[in-house]
């Protein structure tokens, strides 16, 4: 069984804490992070778009650079209402949705994020070296600094936000409430591929393949994170991944354009782009698994039944019936300890 996943059932029981921390996350991601990005806005440019939805960064009268850090800050925020969140309903900390035990592996965070990225950058040069598809060398020295700067600093916040909200706290959340690791592994790739769907690659290439892109690595991360029954490689992965995709490669159609170090002039993904995708995630695994000492009898015990810990805190009443019943049976206790003794004749 996935000590990660039972890691749902510390600090406080019952659904209004996952309620409070999805009602703050909404807020935070829609209302303070909208208000947030538009003051910033309003701060670079000294205008705001007058298209509605523009979403480029001449719309909004912005550099690239600068509209990579606009797009960035509702993550920084997002990440201050998690830590906020968690101590204060669910009584756990934030390290209760990265690791079962004490301390986190920053070592192991790092390994995963050296690792997809160097098998993503191998991957390119095969790539260059077999096809004709035309690569430009973008690179000048100034902005590609200010880059390595911002992308060094933000993408890590941006890529392991989504890995606490999506393979820590929703799918722990997911695992308590259907007991069961495979359907948590489908409930967080599913809404994790629903959070994509607004991106313009989607539009660009088509909601299928889309789709299956980022449910497919939605769920190739969850089950990193089950064989190794912590999160810290799993955001290594997403980490590595969009620095990839921050740094070293871009094409217009991509959500944010960058001055990367290499532009692709088109951008056309293939069912055969997934088969290799899914061969650069499978040569990881090994790696990983060897690493690590990862065993297949480990990882389908913990896609299966997820039960309550013998030692989480006891369950309290959670539906308005049960609580009503639990407060008149306290009345009733503490009516029979008022009563005096009826004294001896």
């Amino acid at each position: 069984m996935s000590r990660f996943l039972q890691q749902a059932w510390m600090g406080r029981s019952g659904w209004s804490p996952y309620l409070m921390t999805l009602l703050s996350l909404i807020v935070g991601a829609f209302v303070v992070g909208s208000i947030g990005v538009v003051a910033l806005v309003w701060l670079l440019s000294g205008s705001l778009p007058v298209e509605p939805g523009a979403a480029t960064p001449e719309a909004f009268g912005l550099t690239d650079l600068q509209f990579f850090g606009v797009n960035m800050l509702p993550f920084v925020i997002l990440l201050g209402v998690l830590a906020v969140c968690l101590p204060v309903f669910h009584r756990r900390p934030l390290r209760s949705i990265i690791t079962p035990t004490e301390q986190i592996d920053w070592k192991r965070l790092g390994v995963g994020t050296a690792a997809w990225m160097g098998l993503m950058v191998a991957t390119l040069g095969i790539e260059a070296l077999v096809t004709t598809e035309e690569l430009a060398i973008t690179f000048e020295w100034k902005p590609f600094l200010y880059l390595l700067l911002l992308a060094g600093t933000l993408i890590p916040i941006q890529a392991s936000v989504e890995e606490l909200v999506m393979r820590g706290y929703l799918m722990q959340g997911a695992a308590r409430a259907l007991g069961s690791g495979w359907a948590a592994v489908l409930v967080s790739s599913a809404l994790f591929g629903m959070l994509h769907w607004a991106n313009p690659e989607v539009a660009s290439f088509g909601a299928g393949l889309m789709m299956a892109y980022y449910m497919g690595f939605g769920a190739f991360m969850a089950l990193v994170a089950l064989a190794d029954d912590r999160l810290e490689l799993a955001m290594g992965i997403h980490i590595g991944n969009n620095l990839f995709g921050t740094v070293v490669v871009t094409f217009p159609e991509s959500v944010l354009t960058t001055p990367a170090l290499i532009r692709l002039e088109s951008m056309a993904p293939t069912p055969g782009t997934l088969f290799t995708w899914g061969a650069v995630a499978l040569v990881f695994a090994v790696l990983m698994g060897q690493r690590y000492n990862w065993t297949w009898h480990g990882l389908l015990e913990r896609l299966g039944p997820v039960d309550r810990p013998d030692d989480a805190p006891s369950e309290g009443p959670s539906t308005p019936s049960e609580r009503i019943e639990a407060f008149r049976a306290r009345r009733m206790d503490t009516s029979a300890d008022d009563t005096p003794d009826t004294p001896r004749e």
